[in-house]
């Protein structure tokens, strides 16, 4: 078969799932399922093949799939296709007028598009709640490394004073103050490492 061929089953046949998402589509009529029954035929029927059947691609159909199910309206819908295919694949697979090949072939398309539906959904909820972790651990750890930065702030600015103080102190003869102003320096270094060493914990344990 040529790529041309090829390429105009393939986009005839994504056209067709297309429609049969709409839910507005009243597959249950007949004038509309003798066109889609139609329609299926044309792309599956080969003359000249020695199975005499097309085989769509998996990939073209996930694709299409994909796109359906992120641009999902109240006009077009995943559920709307497997119903109405599920409807068409039952139908035909009833009809003896259709000849086997053709029965499989509708299966493989039933089944193809059930199963990437069934993926599509289920890696949806598994990465939304993935994400949902990563979003709440990232807020956790940005609202911890926030208060460990403001309270290393406060305690440098703690510490620049007590140092101007020191300095002050220097200039006159021994005191009780100067006495003091060591002791204060000493510390709010020792809290400024407990406070360091404790923030510091805690941002490793949410990496």
């Amino acid at each position: 078969m040529k790529r041309e061929d090829v390429d105009k089953r393939e986009k005839d046949l994504c056209d067709l799932l297309k429609s049969l998402s709409s839910t507005d589509l009243d597959v249950n009529k007949n004038e509309i399922y003798t066109s889609i029954i139609t329609s299926l035929h044309a792309v599956y029927d080969l003359d000249n093949e020695k199975d005499n059947v097309y085989r769509h691609s998996y990939s073209q159909i996930f694709i299409l799939l994909s796109k359906l199910h992120t641009e999902q309206t109240l006009q077009n819908s995943l559920d709307s296709l497997i119903q109405n295919l599920r409807f068409v694949y039952y139908k035909v697979q009833k009809d003896s007028k259709e000849n086997s090949a053709f029965r499989k072939a509708i299966y493989k398309l039933y089944d193809h598009v059930n199963l990437d539906i069934a993926r599509i959904v289920f890696f949806e909820k598994e990465n939304t709640g993935y994400y949902s972790k990563v979003i709440h651990n990232y807020t956790v750890l940005k609202n911890d490394v926030n208060k460990a930065n403001n309270d290393f702030q406060k305690t440098a600015s703690d510490l620049k004073i007590s140092q101007e103080k020191s300095k002050i102190d220097e200039c006159g003869a021994e005191s009780p103050k100067n006495a003091l102003a060591k002791i204060s320096k000493f510390q709010t270094h020792r809290q400024f490492f407990k406070i360091y060493t404790h923030r510091y914990k805690n941002i490793r344990f949410f990496l």
